[in-house]
């Protein structure tokens, strides 16, 4: 019972938290590029405000805020669905269910419960996805169309030369 319990609680945590355990790794040479963080689209470090994205992506605006929409939604319901689905499957696994008030109660009610914080949490999961992959798109077209080379002279990370930057 014990050893079910932790499971239970780490597994929670594990899909509850998932930026406990991802790096924070950011690379710095790539400050001119638009790029998606946390749910924020960010340019040269700074996370950007929806006037400051209405001006740069122009038409594609009403993805970015369709994007955004999914993305808040997904956060919403993905927690919703793994606290329903944990509780009811710690609830089965007990006996509650089965034996609620003293009376006992179909299976089909257990199952009821389990199916419908799968639901859910596949719900929450899939929005979360589809937003995060609309706003890395308008991350991405922004940048294709801002790529460019530069050529400059001076001092490099080798001493002086010339650099080229595509």
């Amino acid at each position: 019972m014990r050893l079910f319990t932790l499971i239970a609680i780490s597994t929670l945590l594990v899909l509850l938290c998932p930026s406990i355990a991802r790096g924070q790794y950011r690379d710095t040479t790539e400050t001119s590029m638009m790029t998606y963080r946390k749910g924020h689209l960010e340019l040269q470090g700074s996370r950007l405000g929806n006037e400051e994205v209405r001006m740069l992506v122009g038409e594609d605006y009403a993805k970015y805020c369709r994007g955004r929409k999914q993305r808040i939604a997904g956060c919403i319901l993905t927690p919703i669905g793994t606290c329903a689905l944990g509780a009811s499957l710690y609830l089965s696994y007990v006996g509650l269910i089965t034996t609620a008030f003293g009376k006992p109660v179909p299976l089909y009610a257990g199952i009821a419960l389990n199916v419908a914080g799968g639901g859910i949490l596949a719900s929450g999961i899939a929005t979360l996805r589809g937003g995060r992959s609309n706003l890395k798109e308008i991350a991405s077209g922004y940048n294709s169309g801002k790529m460019g080379t530069e050529v400059s002279f001076g001092p490099t990370g080798n001493g002086i030369g010339i650099a080229v930057r595509f």
